[in-house]
């Protein structure tokens, strides 16, 4: 998507470069704590979207390229 669709849509993209903040302990160790605390009062969850075996990565590529998965897709390799 275009820079000018996304100003369109009101879409912002962000992310981090993680070898920065893993330079910055104190404040990555602060976000985690603070996350911990969240997760443990049920203010935030990891949405499942489901599980594929190895043997079926391409189907799971397929899908997430697809947009038929909601959630964070595992793989399991043992399978």
């Amino acid at each position: 998507m275009s820079p000018r669709a996304l100003q369109r849509r009101s879409v912002t993209v962000s992310g981090f470069w993680l070898m920065d903040a893993l330079a910055r302990a104190a404040t990555l160790g602060k976000a985690y704590m603070e996350m911990s605390a969240q997760v443990a009062a049920g203010e935030l969850r990891v949405v499942h979207g489901g599980d594929y075996p190895m043997s079926e990565v391409r189907r799971a590529h397929d899908d997430l390229s697809s947009r038929r998965t909601i959630g964070k897709l595992v793989i399991d390799p043992h399978r």
